[in-house]
């Protein structure tokens, strides 16, 4: 999904690191006038985010977000959204 790795990539490029990607963090709806999907991040508890400049966290959500959609099958979307 183009927006999920858009969110993703925004939050590498932040330097915003989140630790604990599961299922229930990911909601993917679909516009029903514009059939465009979207994707709405949530539960952010375990993040880290860097104060210094030169100090980056190295987390790569991309992977994370990923390994997410890699894992799952059909039953994992709530297509009622």
């Amino acid at each position: 999904i183009e927006s999920c790795r858009h969110a993703a990539r925004i939050l590498d490029v932040s330097d915003i690191g989140q630790y604990d990607w599961h299922g229930g963090q990911i909601l993917l709806c679909t516009n029903p006038t514009t059939h465009v999907d979207h994707v709405v991040l949530v539960d952010f508890d375990i993040t880290m985010q860097t104060y210094e400049e030169g100090d980056t966290c190295y987390v790569q959500n991309y992977d994370g977000v990923l390994q997410f959609f890699l894992d799952q099958d059909e039953s994992a979307f709530d297509t009622g959204l």
